[in-house]
């Protein structure tokens, strides 16, 4: 290998650690400034939460918006806008009362701004909300609870039934749900009365009182005889692989 080579095989590593290598200081104080905190904020509430529309700041490398607020139980919650997105959601509040939320501005780097404090004051809790629809009915050899949830959050419901034929019989159902509209059945029961409670907790350890659904007594559940059936005689028609047995 003659000089020429040598001089252009060092300039090419020469030329290659400094593309790997181009940081530059500037770059470096780049990555530890925080972006500007956001300026402006409105509140919309829901059931137990709401959200925020935000005015995001103008910084180049910002890239969404933290909500960090303290729940009833005492837990920290973080929540966080998508990149593309100037509104933000919360949930898991347990009263109708005013929260201090802080809202970060936060950039490709993890830097996060000063904080922005609001005060938020939500609806009643999701739990209450769908508390209020429950309704249990008896069906055949089982009891139905149907409710509504608009907000579609997770919540647990337990139905709590009692025989009321003197054997001090008892249990308890645990139904998790976030459907918008859901039927929930307890099964295999006997045609006696029953007494019904309901209550609902979230993961939030939010929940509700017990409600009181009254006494309901399934209905019978049996084979039907076929006694009174009538066969259609037209095998062509209707096929050849009917039992008509008579039970």
């Amino acid at each position: 290998m003659n000089i020429k080579h040598h001089i252009a095989l060092l300039a090419a590593c020469v030329l290659a650690t400094g593309v790997i290598s181009c940081k530059t200081e500037s770059d470096d104080a780049r990555e530890k400034v925080a972006p500007s905190p956001i300026t402006y904020a409105e509140f919309t509430p829901t059931n137990g939460g709401g959200y925020f529309k935000f005015t995001a700041p103008d910084d180049e490398d910002f890239l969404y918006v933290r909500a960090e607020y303290t729940i009833d139980n005492g837990q920290v919650i973080s929540r966080s806008s998508s990149v593309y997105s100037d509104s933000l959601v919360i949930s898991g509040f347990g009263s109708v009362k005013p929260y201090p939320v802080k809202l970060y501005a936060c950039d490709y780097f993890a830097n996060e701004s000063e904080p922005y404090t609001m005060e938020v004051t939500p609806l009643e809790p999701n739990v209450q909300a769908v508390a209020k629809t429950v309704r249990a009915r008896a069906g055949f050899a089982n009891i139905v609870v149907e409710l509504e949830n608009e907000t579609q959050e997770t919540v647990d419901v337990y139905v709590d039934i009692a025989a009321q034929d003197g054997s001090g019989r008892k249990a308890t159902r645990i139904f998790t749900t976030s459907a918008k509209a859901d039927k929930l059945l307890i099964t295999g029961l006997e045609s006696i009365p029953y007494s019904v409670t309901t209550y609902l907790k979230d993961k939030y350890d939010n929940g509700t009182a017990p409600k009181d659904e009254g006494v309901l007594t399934p209905l019978s559940d049996y084979a039907l005889s076929k006694e009174q059936w009538t066969w259609l005689r037209d095998d062509y028609l209707y096929g050849s692989n009917w039992d008509k047995s008579k039970n």
